[in-house]
Parts: structure tokens; C-alpha cells; sequence
């Protein structure tokens, strides 16, 4: 029974002990960290003048394309050097023949079928003379009747000539077609026949394209159009001159090498495209194929893709400011004697990374923050590269540096390196010697030490706890804050005290 009441009193007694040493821990330090201050990059804009350049790209389509079509039907014998891919050509060269026997044969014998209806009518004219002599010689005094004159003989023989001539007219015109000619000044883009091939009527024989000038049409957003300015054409307006026009700057690579041209909108799409929601305007490049003196460009390929950038009309007393100054396109940050103001701007136009705002979006000679901050708030501290910081309680500046109280290297300071605190002082007598801390002393107030003898019932009188009080205010080296001295200089220092000991345990005697 009594072991029982033991345990449970042991028992009892450690939940107590327990409970009273959670209640009774110490606290423990907490570390407040002083807020940090953003660091920001500014720009200070100029009004300037800004032309507007809109990039945009497409492919190059020919002024007029035609389908080379045979028209009459035979065998392909003679294919020219100009019905090559890729060669030149005048209008109304020859570019390839077809067999022409056939209609040659067919002239011939439409010329005899003309000169066969032409007898035919001269003899209806004949009897019809004699009907009318016949008829006057009876004593008839009327003129004949349209059959005894034989009218509708001679109309009949008439019309069969005329039709034998359109028949060798026809014949002709066939003979001429066997020699197929280019309609206009340009390029052979394929060619799908060879000779010895027989072709029909209707049969495609190549693909060429006009070389006075090519187009490229250029898809533009709402926006971007808006930008352009364009002059818009009504049914009821003349169209706008040309010379009116933005001009147009395309490029293309080659390889490591990058070749210009140069060129000029001429007119804007009728429709919207229903996929992209966007309009196009049509460039048009002159001469495209023309060698220049000044240029060594190639000429241009018919669907080769190029790259295009629109010259606008030109802003005047406007700011050009990056993309990254600002907060989705809408806002900008100042910088105002270290706080930060977000400001409303006008946004005019856009080109790649740059935004161009109204004169009136900034105030005179603003400083514009550079430095990205999607969450920064109206009125937050920050401050400029290389700019000191306030100590916390109104101390000195400092650069980002030490916190308050921190000794070398962020560690608090020590008893022998703080202002206030001066380090421990050794006094040493003839029997014993005895380490005592020396404080500040008012004015007036004197330290006089007793005999040797004296001093040591001092020291036992005042009990352990003066001498933990004098360990504690001890540097942790010992040598009062000469941890960076050499053993040379402490040597000294020692020395120095043990003389200046020596002298103050005299004076007391």
C-alpha cells in the first residue's frame, strides 16, 4: 500500500513539476526583421516626335496571272526559248507552235467554196437581167414581179457568199492560232506541254504572270489600320492619289544576307476576313523584276513571303517609353522623393516593346520607374540604387548595411565594444592579484584602493555573486576587447596594467 501512495505521489508529482516548467519557461527572443525597401531603376522621358511603323507580312501575288489555253487541236512542233520556266517574254512573242497543216488545207478549200458562190451569184444576176428584158419586150409597161426579177435567187447567192467568206476567214484565224503568243509583257511561271504532245482545244498549255509590278496583301488589326490613317473610298469620291499613300518597307532573308524593297499601299480590302476578324491592305512593289543601280537585291519570287513595316503618319511632342514602365499598358509608376505614384496614361501607339503616350499622361521632367512591380501600391516607399537607408529610431544613414547594436560581421556587440561600457580593469598587488570591472565615473568620485591585505577581505567580503557579476561583464578573449591585437601588443597591454596596479596599491598605502 505504501509503495502504491509512493508512485502515485511520484506520479503526481512529475505532472506538477512538468506543468510548472512549461508555465515557467522563458520566452523565446524574437528576431523583428526591419521591412526591406524595393530598389528601383528611373528614366526621366523627353517629348519627341514618334513615327508610326506597323510590321505586318504576306505573300506575293502577281499583278495579272493567265492560263496559257490551247485553241485549236493538233500536235505541239516548236516550243521557243521563251516557253521556258522562268524566262522573259514582250507581248506578242511567239512561245510555242502547234501543226498547221490541217488549217492551211482548210484555207484552200474555203477560198474555192468563196470563189464558187461568187459565180453562183453573178449568175443569178445574169437571169435576172434577161427576166427583166424578157418582160419589156412583151409590151408590158409594169416591172416585174420579185420572183420574175429572181430577187430571192440572187439574196440566196449573195448570203452563201458571205458565208463561204466567214468560213475562210475562220480558216485563217485557226492558222494563226497554231502559233500561240504571249498577251502581255511578263514571265513564264510552269509549262505543261513538249513537243510532240497533241493537244484539243481547251487543253492548259502553260502559266505565266505580268512583271510590271506585284502586290503583297498585309493582314492589320482595327487598331493598327486605325493607326494607318487611310483614306477611305466611297462611291460618290474620286480615290485617293497614290503619291497620298503610306509607304511600305518589305525584306526578306537569303541566307545570312537580308535584301529590301521598296513600295506603297494603294488600296484596303473591301471585306473583313470572317476566320480572323482582320482587314487587309494591298502593297504594291513597281518594277519588281527590273535590275536597280543601287540595289543588288534579287527579284522578287511570286509567293515568296515577306516581311513588311508600314510608315505612318508621324506624332509630334509625344513620350516613348518601354513596355516594362508600365502596368498592363494602362499605368505608370513615379518615383516622388522616395515614394512610389501610379498615374493613368493615354496610350497613342504601340511598336514592339515601346509604348507612345500623350504630352499630357506625365508631368514636366518625370521620374518614370523602370523596374517591373505588378503588386506595387500608390504611395509605397522605395529608393534609387546606391541611396542610403534611414536607421530604425532616427539614426545615422546607412547603406543596407549592419541593424543597430551589431557588432563585425552582424553579431551583436560585446562588453569591450560597445560606447558605454568601458572594458574591465586589472589590479594586481605584491601577494595576489584580482580582477576588478571599472564603470563610468561621475565627477568627483575617486577610486581608492586599500592594502593588500585590505583588498582581499574586499574581495571575500563581497561574495561570489561581485565575482560571477565581474565574469559576466568580462570580454569572452579576456584582454578586454583585443581579440584583433597581436600577442605582442597584449603583452604590452598586461604590462602596462600591472604598472599602473602597482602604482594605485602604493598611492593607497
Amino acid at each position: 500500500m505504501k509503495q502504491l501512495i509512493l508512485i502515485i505521489a511520484l506520479i503526481a508529482g512529475s505532472v506538477a513539476l512538468g506543468s510548472y516548467l512549461i508555465k515557467t519557461k522563458p520566452e523565446p527572443r524574437k528576431r523583428v526583421r526591419a521591412p526591406s525597401i524595393p530598389v528601383v531603376e528611373i528614366m526621366t522621358p523627353q517629348p519627341q516626335s514618334f513615327t508610326q511603323k506597323i510590321g505586318s507580312s504576306g505573300s506575293v501575288e502577281a499583278n495579272r496571272s493567265t492560263n496559257i489555253i490551247a485553241e485549236v487541236s493538233g500536235k505541239v512542233t516548236q516550243l521557243t526559248s521563251a516557253f521556258q520556266e522562268g524566262n522573259y517574254f514582250k507581248k506578242g512573242q511567239q512561245l510555242l507552235s502547234i501543226d498547221n497543216t490541217n488549217y492551211k488545207n482548210a484555207i484552200i478549200i474555203a477560198s474555192a467554196e468563196v470563189s464558187q458562190r461568187t459565180l453562183e451569184l453573178k449568175n443569178e444576176q445574169n437571169l435576172a437581167n434577161l427576166a427583166v428584158r424578157d418582160f419589156q419586150l412583151l409590151g408590158n409597161n409594169r416591172r416585174p414581179n420579185e420572183i420574175a426579177s429572181r430577187k430571192p435567187h440572187i439574196a440566196s447567192a449573195l448570203a452563201n457568199l458571205e458565208a463561204a467568206k466567214v468560213r475562210l476567214q475562220q480558216a485563217r484565224d485557226d492558222l494563226n492560232k497554231t502559233r500561240v503568243m504571249a498577251p502581255y509583257d511578263g514571265r513564264l511561271l510552269s509549262r505543261n506541254v513538249d513537243i510532240g504532245q497533241y493537244v484539243t482545244p481547251g487543253t492548259q498549255l502553260g502559266q505565266v504572270y505580268s512583271t510590271d509590278y506585284v502586290e503583297v496583301r498585309l493582314p492589320l488589326s482595327l487598331a493598327e489600320y486605325e493607326q494607318l490613317k487611310l483614306p477611305e473610298n466611297f462611291r460618290n469620291q474620286e480615290s485617293a492619289k497614290r503619291e497620298n499613300m503610306p509607304e511600305v518597307s518589305f525584306s526578306a532573308r537569303y541566307g545570312n544576307k537580308s535584301y529590301q524593297w521598296t513600295g506603297r499601299v494603294v488600296r484596303a480590302s473591301p471585306a473583313m476576313d470572317a476566320r480572323t476578324r482582320q482587314i487587309s491592305v494591298i502593297a504594291r512593289i513597281d518594277d519588281p523584276f527590273t535590275k536597280k543601280t543601287d540595289s543588288d537585291a534579287p527579284p522578287i519570287k511570286i509567293g515568296q513571303f515577306l516581311q513588311a513595316e508600314i510608315i505612318g503618319t508621324t506624332l509630334r511632342d509625344v513620350y516613348v517609353i518601354p513596355t516594362t514602365a508600365t502596368r498592363q499598358n494602362r499605368e505608370v509608376m513615379l518615383y516622388d522623393e522616395g515614394k512610389l505614384r501610379v498615374l493613368p496614361i493615354d496610350v497613342l501607339a504601340t511598336d514592339n516593346d515601346r509604348l507612345v503616350i500623350a504630352e499630357d499622361s506625365l508631368p514636366p521632367l518625370a521620374k518614370l520607374i523602370i523596374t517591373p512591380m505588378p503588386s506595387a501600391k500608390d504611395g509605397m516607399t522605395v529608393r534609387l540604387p546606391g541611396e542610403r537607408t534611414q536607421r530604425p529610431g532616427g539614426g545615422r544613414p546607412r547603406e543596407g548595411g549592419r541593424p543597430p547594436g551589431a557588432g563585425e560581421g552582424g553579431r551583436p556587440a560585446s562588453a569591450g565594444e560597445g560606447t558605454n561600457n568601458r572594458p574591465p580593469r586589472t589590479t594586481a598587488s605584491n601577494d595576489e592579484s584580482q580582477t576588478k570591472p571599472v564603470g563610468n565615473r561621475g565627477s568627483g568620485e575617486q577610486a581608492r584602493p586599500a592594502n593588500a591585505e585590505s583588498t582581499s577581505r574586499q574581495a571575500q567580503g563581497q561574495g561570489q555573486g561581485q565575482n560571477t557579476g565581474e565574469r559576466r561583464q568580462r570580454p569572452a578573449n579576456g584582454e578586454g576587447g583585443g581579440a584583433n591585437l597581436t600577442p605582442e601588443q597584449r603583452a604590452a597591454r598586461r604590462a602596462e596594467r600591472r604598472k599602473q596596479a602597482q602604482a594605485n596599491a602604493e598611492g593607497g598605502n
